[in-house]
């Protein structure tokens, strides 16, 4: 039987099954916290040294999250195909082995050519020179030692299939104060160091993620499960599964970053006062859909845990768990969104007009986060079984299609937010919906 820690027994109770499920999800869940405090100091941090280099640094954190949307092809792959070999009793260390490898072998052609490439993409929007130049000085150092950062993105996923997301929660934590402390002295130039300005913003995330590396390393070499010292072969057979199970991820991620900022042009159509309304409701709205997050990581490894050992019963009740938890919690989250939605947004902002449509906003959004908790958790466990390509497609097309061009053909005649905010609710019903019908066929339940 397995003893891996999103094994599911048949005769555990419902109180250990939501106890195993919040077990791996608060360490997930605190360590998104983190991340989304961390960016946000950051730009507090660059903040006094123009409006240009506020509108560079933003405007590379858009590029940097592009970048990364590519590790999702490791971090899926190594995620579900080791919680997949840890739930049949075997061990992930070959996997994370071909991890490591596939990491740098999609990261050195960006840090190589990366620059060139970004500068050109930035030209082509008619980016102001000197946001240009900030960007990529804020970008050049992370380039540079970016293959480091994707093998601890793969360190990362092998210990989330093994089900050991405190180590996460304590690599997470380890990087945003070494972040926040880096970027402190680099930027200013204190305790001797020269202030590098922009340039040292970008040193402290790429010193403070590549360390993390070998934050995680003693970590990993006592992981019987996943040390790829104990099985140094290299399979091609593991650098094929990676790709096929993650590639999908990957493809998913950069398509729907993409369709996401053509989504944000339509908002923008409305008027500045709901752009800025959007925005706020984007960053209120953001510790509801850590969760979802945050549950959906969860779903994955307890789906791909339990799947690796044949064991149906614990996918039917582990995924159930999950759906009780995080549809419950984002629930609650969305009333409050909605009963608090003047003071949360009057915390941003003082504007009447912006104000009157956050307010509105808030309240839309509200009523879909248990359908969004839905689609959050049934995603992560289709990927759990390995059926990557679903998500992939049912996140591209319900937006598109339900969200995107309805809303374009619309605001042709009705200029208001209510219109893709509107579509945005429907979207949420229609992919709660589909993945509802999905799990019930894939899962065999």
């Amino acid at each position: 039987m397995s003893t891996s820690l999103g094994f599911i027994r048949k005769e555990a109770s419902q109180k250990e099954v939501l106890r195993t499920v919040l077990n791996l999800a608060v360490p997930i869940l605190l360590s998104n916290l983190l991340y989304t405090f961390q960016n946000v100091v950051s730009l507090l941090l660059v903040s006094p040294l123009g409006k240009e280099v506020i509108a560079g640094v933003g405007f590379a954190s858009t590029l940097l999250w592009l970048i990364y949307a590519t590790t999702e092809v490791v971090y899926t792959g190594v995620n579900v195909l080791v919680a997949q070999v840890v739930g049949a009793g075997k061990r992930g260390g070959s996997i994370l082995l071909a991890g490591f490898i596939l990491s740098i072998v999609i990261s050195l052609p960006v840090t190589l050519w990366g620059e060139e490439l970004l500068r050109l993409f930035l030209t082509s929007f008619s980016t102001p020179d000197r946001v240009i130049d900030v960007a990529l000085e804020y970008l050049r150092p992370i380039l540079l030692l970016l293959p480091l950062v994707f093998i601890t993105n793969a360190i990362n996923a092998g210990f989330n299939g093994l089900g050991k997301t405190r180590v996460i929660f304590f690599a997470t934590l380890f990087v945003s104060i070494l972040n926040v402390a880096l970027s402190l002295v680099l930027i200013y130039g204190l305790l001797g160091f020269p202030a590098l300005g922009v340039e040292g913003a970008g040193w402290a995330v790429a010193i403070s993620e590549s360390l993390a590396a070998f934050f995680y390393l003693p970590f990993l070499l006592k992981e019987e499960q996943i040390n790829p010292l104990k099985d140094v072969e290299i399979r091609l057979e593991n650098l094929s599964k990676l790709v096929k199970v993650g590639f999908p991820a990957g493809l998913e991620e950069i398509v729907m970053t993409l369709s996401y900022n053509f989504f944000v042009g339509l908002v923008a159509t409305c008027g500045t006062a709901a752009l800025a309304a959007f925005h706020i409701g984007l960053r209120v709205e953001s510790f509801s859909l850590a969760v979802g997050m945050a549950f959906s990581f969860v779903a994955t490894t307890v789906v791909g845990q339990n799947f690796g050992a044949v064991n149906w019963d614990g996918i039917k009740r582990g995924v159930r768990a999950t759906l009780l938890l995080a549809v419950s919690i984002m629930t609650f989250l969305g009333l409050s969104m909605g009963l608090f939605s003047r003071w949360l947004t009057e915390f941003f902002t003082g504007d009447r007009e912006v104000v009157y449509w956050a307010v509105r906003y808030l309240w839309m959004i509200a009523l879909s986060q248990p359908l969004i908790a839905i689609a959050f958790v049934l995603s992560g466990a289709i990927r759990g079984l390995g059926k990557t390509q679903l998500p992939l497609v049912v996140n591209t097309l319900s937006f598109w299609i339900v969200r995107v061009i309805p809303s374009l053909l619309l605001l042709s005649f009705y200029r208001t937010p209510y219109v893709p905010w509107g579509a945005m609710v429907l979207e949420s019903v229609w992919r709660a919906l589909t993945y509802l019908a999905l799990w019930k066929r894939v899962s065999r339940l």
